[in-house]
């Protein structure tokens, strides 16, 4: 169930979303399985400022909200100057262009990634310097240092665990 949004062009507004609680067993394992899908993606982004007060639960749905903290930029890819923005959906790419114009006079214009997925690199110092020579456009430094690979594809992603079986290659990272 996604929520209405009210597309007014250059901005856009999401419907309220009222509490309402679970009506049997079923629904609240149906709820706590959608939030543990809505917590993983947020913590794919490495969102922040998700806690029970921006959490809102609509019967089964959970939905998170007040969600200005989702723009995450990873530092400069390895290779090249362009910052990269990680979000979940086009409004909120939206949003923040809107944000940018209103409140810091800056215009922004945003180009769409051509990767789908990216995943966190580890291994030895060898074993990672070795992959990044031959990855270098395609590698990029979390907010915290750590490598990130960004596929294309999972076939991307599959066709790198099987040619680097000394790396391991992370969905997720531990904070």
């Amino acid at each position: 169930a996604g929520v209405p949004v009210c597309d007014r062009g250059e901005y856009g507004w999401a419907r309220f979303i009222e509490h309402s609680q679970c009506t049997s067993l079923d629904e609240i394992r149906q709820a706590y399985q959608r939030l543990g899908v809505l917590l993983a993606a947020l913590h794919c982004i490495a969102a922040s400022d998700i806690h029970f007060e921006n959490l809102i639960f609509d019967g089964a749905h959970p939905y998170a909200v007040d969600l200005e903290t989702l723009f995450t930029a990873l530092p400069k890819p390895v290779e090249g100057a362009d910052w990269i923005v990680g979000v979940v959906g086009q409004l909120q790419l939206e949003v923040l262009i809107s944000r940018l114009s209103a409140e810091y006079k800056v215009e922004a214009k945003l180009e769409a990634s051509p990767f789908a997925t990216a995943r966190w690199v580890r291994g030895d110092a060898k074993a990672l310097a070795e992959f990044e020579k031959f990855n270098l456009s395609t590698l990029a430094k979390d907010r915290d240092g750590d490598l990130v690979f960004m596929a294309k594809s999972p076939w991307d992603v599959n066709y790198q665990q099987e040619k680097n079986p000394d790396l391991t290659f992370s969905a997720t990272k531990e904070r």
